[in-house]
């Protein structure tokens, strides 16, 4: 049977095989540490269903979908989508996970009938929570203001729904999605 090669970075490589991806790695420890992110994000509904780990590869549910990037630059980006995506970076700062890649989610965020699917964890790290200011940060072009600095602040303090919710009215008023 023959793989179909359908993403590279520096430290793996990812196939498809129907409806499996199979992530195999090219630096040692990278698929174990998925697999443990995976294993962790499977209980709150984040990432694809983790479905076999072996000494250097992972299997986990193939997501289809269009990635993030292509949502943008269609312009077919809705407040609805996203608040859903913010809801999953602050889910991921509430479990103290940081994903490393919520400043350039353009490949690490798909979205199928409206709902976003978060891949690619073998970059996790726990600590301060800093995917909701990564994303908001990358969403803005840098161009964060002080009222958001502030609400951000805030937030990174304590990450609970009412300094979520302030960030979000706050991100309302920036023209990024339709809707």
């Amino acid at each position: 049977m023959e793989y179909e090669l359908i993403g590279e970075g520096r430290h793996s490589k990812v196939f498809r095989d129907g409806k499996r991806a199979i992530k195999v790695e090219k630096l040692k420890g990278v698929a174990q540490k998925e697999a443990r992110w995976l294993r962790i994000l499977n209980k709150h509904g984040i990432g694809p269903k983790l479905l076999e780990v072996g000494k250097n590869y992972v299997v986990y549910e193939f997501v289809e979908g269009e990635y993030f990037e292509d949502i943008l630059r269609e312009g077919k980006l809705t407040w609805e989508l996203l608040e859903k995506c913010l809801r999953k970076a602050f889910l991921m700062d509430k479990l103290g996970i940081n994903k490393e890649e919520f400043h350039r989610p353009l490949k690490h965020i798909i979205v199928k009938k409206g709902k976003p699917r978060l891949i690619d964890f073998e970059r996790c790290k726990e600590g301060k929570p800093k995917n909701l200011s990564q994303f908001i940060s990358f969403l803005l072009k840098g161009k964060v203001n002080e009222e958001m600095k502030r609400a951000l602040r805030e937030y990174k303090r304590e990450v609970n729904e009412k300094n979520f919710q302030k960030v979000l009215s706050l991100l309302k008023l920036h023209d990024i999605a339709k809707g």
